[in-house]
């Protein structure tokens, strides 16, 4: 089984992920109480999508620059 957290952002000067929704993912800790269904079930895998219609659209530049650029892209993955 496979679940994805949806959403968390690109920032646009450093090109790696960020905190989508503090108030949310952090301050309500739904993004830790995601990661903590692993271990009710050890074989989940636990995803995060990255974007969204709001931040696709307002760092749309980012998001170009980064898939256009080969060490971006590295140091994202990394």
């Amino acid at each position: 089984h496979v679940l994805i957290y949806a959403f968390v952002s690109l920032d646009p000067a450093t090109h790696t992920i960020k905190v989508f929704d503090e108030w949310l993912d952090i301050n309500l800790k739904n993004f830790e109480k995601f990661t903590n269904l692993k271990s009710v079930n050890p074989n989940l895998k636990v995803l995060v999508a990255l974007g969204g219609w709001t931040d696709s659209q307002n760092n749309a530049g980012a998001y170009k620059t980064l898939f256009a650029t080969p060490s971006l892209r590295t140091k994202f993955i990394q």
